[in-house]
This record gives C-alpha cells, sequence and structure tokens, in this order.
C-alpha cells in the first residue's frame, strides 16, 4: 500500500480497460499496469458493480460509488420544451428520439442508425438528434466508426432525418436532452453506472431506452425508471420507442421516475459516501 507520513492513498477507476502503453505493447502487460495500482492502494473505488466484481476476481477489494451528470439538471415547461423543439426545427407532433455522447463503437451507432431506419418505416415524422459532439480526440478510430455511421446514414437516406448539434453548453445539451420525447442509448456491453451520458438523460428526467446491463443495476428498473432493451437488437428499440411515444402514462411514469433515481447519483451525495470512505480507511 502507497503510505507515505500518515497519507493513504486512494486510487478511483472510471473502468477497467486496459490503458495505451506504446505501440506492440501486449494486452497482458497493459492490463498488468492497469490493475497494478489496486494492489498498493489503501481503497479502491469502482463507478460500477460490474468492475468491483472483476477485481474481486483478483482478491482486490474495492468500493462501487457511480458517477455523476457533468450536465445540468433542468425541467423545462410544456411551452419553453416546445419552444426549443422549435428552434430544432421540429413541430409538436414529430417523434424525436435522442442521443448524446461521443461515438465509437460501444455507443451503437451502428444500431442507433438501424432502429431509425425501422422508425422512419413506422412513422413518417421520426428525427433523430444527435446531442454533442460527433466523437472525443482521444481515440482516432472514432474517426473511421464515425465515417462509418455517416456512411450507414447515407446508404438508407437518412440525411434528412439526422440532426447533429456539435458541441454546446452544458445547458443547451439539457435544453436539447427535455426537448427528445425519447433518448435512445444503444450501448453494446449494456447500460452501467459508469456511463455519463445516462446520468445526463436521467438528470434531466427523459424516457430512456437503453441496453439491457450486463451484471444486476438494482438502482435502475425496467419499466419504473426506464426501458431495457437487448444489445444489438435493433427491432426492440424500434419496439421499445413507439411504445413511450404511444403510451403517455408510461413515458411520464418513466420521466418522473428518472429524475427521482437521478437523486442517488447526485454529487452530494457522491461527495457523501467518499468522505464515508476516507473515513473508515
Amino acid at each position: 500500500r502507497w503510505k507515505r507520513k500518515g497519507i493513504c492513498t486512494a486510487w478511483t477507476y472510471h473502468d477497467l480497460l486496459p490503458m495505451y502503453l506504446f505501440p506492440k505493447a501486449g494486452r497482458l502487460l497493459r492490463t498488468w499496469v492497469t490493475e497494478r495500482p489496486a494492489h498498493a492502494a489503501a481503497c479502491v473505488i469502482t463507478t460500477n458493480e460490474a468492475d468491483r466484481l472483476k477485481l474481486a476476481k483478483h482478491h482486490i477489494d474495492a468500493v462501487t460509488i457511480p458517477i455523476g451528470s457533468n450536465i445540468v439538471s433542468l425541467h423545462l415547461s410544456e411551452e419553453k420544451r416546445q419552444a426549443r423543439r422549435l428552434q430544432r426545427g421540429y413541430t409538436k407532433s414529430d417523434l424525436v428520439v435522442g442521443f448524446f455522447g461521443f461515438l465509437n463503437q460501444s455507443k451503437g451507432g451502428d444500431d442507433l442508425i438501424e432502429t431509425l431506419r425501422l422508425l422512419r418505416k413506422a412513422r413518417s415524422n421520426v428525427h433523430l438528434l444527435m446531442i454533442g459532439d460527433k466523437v472525443g480526440a482521444s481515440d482516432q478510430s472514432t474517426q473511421i466508426y464515425l465515417r462509418k455511421v455517416e456512411k450507414t446514414i447515407r446508404k438508407h437516406h437518412l440525411q434528412d432525418r439526422v440532426q447533429w448539434t456539435g458541441a454546446e453548453p452544458d445547458s443547451e445539451v439539457a435544453a436539447d436532452l427535455n426537448a427528445c420525447d425519447v433518448v435512445l442509448l444503444p450501448f453494446t456491453d449494456g447500460a452501467s453506472l459508469r456511463r455519463g451520458t445516462l446520468m445526463a438523460a436521467l438528470a434531466n428526467g427523459c424516457a430512456i431506452v437503453t441496453t439491457t446491463p450486463q451484471t444486476p443495476l438494482p438502482e435502475l428498473q425496467h419499466e419504473r425508471d426506464l426501458l431495457y432493451v437487448k444489445a444489438g437488437d435493433a427491432p426492440a428499440m424500434a419496439a421499445a420507442v413507439l411504445r413511450l411515444a404511444g403510451d403517455d402514462r408510461l413515458r411520464t411514469t418513466v420521466q418522473t421516475n428518472a429524475r427521482r433515481a437521478s437523486r442517488q447519483f447526485g454529487w452530494e451525495e457522491i461527495a457523501r459516501r467518499h468522505l464515508e470512505l476516507y473515513a473508515a480507511v
């Protein structure tokens, strides 16, 4: 353990993905470097239960404390919500499906566009609002993936159905999340508490369709806080979106409960849990 002059080291993992070291560094070495601090730290924190269980298999005790949303929580009145939709070019009768976050393989961009294609067959007035910047700058492979997704959009002639907002201030992101009828987050590895985009959608009371978690996620229940569908199942995603769009009662229920659920991921609660952990070390 790293202890010097009475100081204990705490180590937090956002995820356990092996870090990049240098060209041709093998996965074994990258994994060893990634996990080594956990063996030395006085306390270890993961943002999700799946990562805690992975560390437990290597005899590393950790505590799960989820991340919070870096996007402000807004609750627009219906009048302001419709004004925001009009600003984006949508009418009250349009079905606006939102997506938030950088595009990469794990975000399910292929499934997102395939779902839009299926929805377009069912609803002539469907639109996809891509909120935020297209890709991050830290991984060049995301540029390749973006081009693949854009090619798929052109292939299915959906260009006029997809709007990209580009980078925008947090308050604008929140306004756009409020403007959507349904937010679709088709993570290929399932929903997780380490996903900041999911946290932002919850904090803004969105009607969310996302993919079934790979490990139990008791904090977020199907048909109570959101709807879960199988990862990679675009027809199921389309059906879930249409279900929320057509059932006012269900949509209102999950929107209300999403805001309520987001309170356990607020920064005050996260700070309290960290202080409680530090005091116990």
